[in-house]
C-alpha cells in the first residue's frame, strides 16, 4: 500500500491518502501520527460521549457542519469530530495513544471538506487530546522568533497575518498555534504552507489570482493562499516564541497598543487558547500552568487595528518595529 509522508506541528505523519494542503517530507523517520483513510456509501450516526462543539452553521436536515465529543468530561479519548454538509460526511476519530486519526468518509465527499477539516480542527482538537496547548491566531517569524496574533472573530488576526506576510514576513501557522517546551523559553511550531482568507480580505491586500489555490471548502468562500508562491514565504521550522498581539476590535480610527504584564497578559491569553472547552478540568489546568510560564519570557501586547487595507499595506510595519525593538530588548 502507498504511503504518503508529510510533517506538522512538529510530528512525523503517515498517512494512506495523499493531501495536498500539507508539507511533504522523505519517509525512513517512525511515524508520530498515522492518518488512516476509509471510505463508506452511508456513515452510521455515532452518539454517545460528551459533546464539546456545536458549530452555529447548519446544514439542510439541520445538523452542525461540525460536532466534536469526548468519550466524557474528563476528556478521555478518543475523541470524535462528526462533519455534515448537504454534500457529504466525514468522521474523524482521533486517538492519544498510539497517536492516529481514522478519517472515514461518506463517498462523493469533496475531497476540500476532508482536508479543510482536518488540518483545522481537527489538528486543532487532536494536539490538545495528546497534551498540547496551542493558541488560535496567525504565528510568523522575524529575526529568529515567533510573532503570534491572535484576537476573537472580526478582529483581524487572519488579516494582519496576511498582510505581514505580504511584506515578507515568513508564516509559521495559520488558526492554530502549538506551544513547545524550549527550556526555559517557548517555541511554536511549524504548520502547513498555507493560510485561509476572506474574500474581502484577498481583494482589499490587493492579492493576485495566482496566488490563490481555491476554496478551502466547497460550501464556503473562504480561499487557500500558497505560501510557497511570491512574495509569501513559510517558515518549516519552529521559532522560539518572541511576542504575542492580543487583537480588540477594530477601530475607525488610528491603531492603538499597550504592553499587558502579569494577570492582564494571562487573562489575555486564556482567551486565545485554541478549543478550551476540550479536555476537561486537568487541560484546563495546563494551560493556566503553561501560559504562567509563557508570560515570564514572551511579551504580550493588546492592540486595536485601524479598519483599513491602506493601514496594513503601508503603516503596518511600524508596529512590527515596536513589538521587534520590545522583545529584542532595544526599547
Amino acid at each position: 500500500m502507498t504511503r504518503f509522508h508529510y510533517r506538522a506541528y512538529e510530528m512525523q505523519i503517515i498517512s494512506n491518502q495523499l493531501l495536498d494542503s500539507l508539507m511533504p517530507v522523505a519517509g525512513g523517520r517512525p511515524a508520530d501520527l498515522t492518518l488512516q483513510f476509509s471510505e463508506m456509501a452511508e456513515l452510521p450516526e455515532k452518539t454517545g460521549g460528551h459533546s464539546i462543539l456545536r458549530t452555529t452553521g447548519m446544514n439542510a436536515a439541520g445538523l452542525p457542519y461540525l460536532e466534536v465529543f469526548m468519550a466524557d468530561e474528563d476528556g478521555n479519548g478518543p475523541w470524535l469530530a462528526k462533519h455534515r454538509s448537504d454534500k457529504g460526511a466525514i468522521d474523524y476519530i482521533l486517538h492519544a495513544s498510539p497517536k492516529r486519526i481514522e478519517v472515514i468518509v461518506q463517498s462523493g465527499t469533496p475531497a476540500e471538506d476532508i482536508e479543510a477539516y482536518l488540518t483545522g480542527a481537527v489538528f486543532g482538537y487532536f494536539l490538545r487530546l495528546c497534551g498540547s496547548s496551542c493558541l488560535h491566531g496567525g504565528f510568523l517569524s522575524w529575526q529568529g522568533k515567533a510573532i503570534g496574533v491572535v484576537g476573537p472573530k472580526g478582529a483581524g488576526k487572519s488579516t494582519l497575518t496576511a498582510g505581514w506576510a505580504q511584506q515578507g514576513l515568513p508564516v509559521l501557522a495559520d488558526d492554530v498555534g502549538c506551544l513547545i517546551a524550549n527550556g526555559e523559553s517557548w517555541k511554536i511550531a511549524s504548520a502547513y504552507p498555507r493560510i485561509r482568507l476572506w474574500p474581502a480580505t484577498f481583494n482589499g491586500l490587493a492579492l493576485e489570482n495566482a496566488q490563490k489555490i481555491g476554496n478551502v471548502m466547497s460550501f464556503a468562500d473562504k480561499v487557500y493562499v500558497d505560501l510557497e508562491n511570491s512574495p509569501f514565504c513559510f517558515e518549516a521550522e519552529a521559532q522560539p516564541l518572541g511576542a504575542i498581539l492580543v487583537l480588540a476590535p477594530r477601530t475607525a480610527g488610528e491603531l492603538t497598543i499597550e504592553k499587558l504584564i502579569g494577570a492582564s497578559a494571562l487573562a489575555a491569553l486564556l482567551g486565545q487558547i485554541y478549543a478550551p472547552q476540550a479536555g476537561g478540568k486537568q487541560a484546563r489546568i495546563r494551560d493556566v500552568k503553561m501560559l504562567t510560564d509563557v508570560i515570564k519570557t514572551v511579551a504580550v501586547y493588546r492592540a486595536a487595528l485601524p479598519n483599513r487595507y491602506d493601514w496594513l499595506r503601508h503603516n503596518s510595519m511600524e508596529l512590527l518595529d515596536q513589538i521587534i525593538d520590545e522583545f529584542s530588548g532595544n526599547a
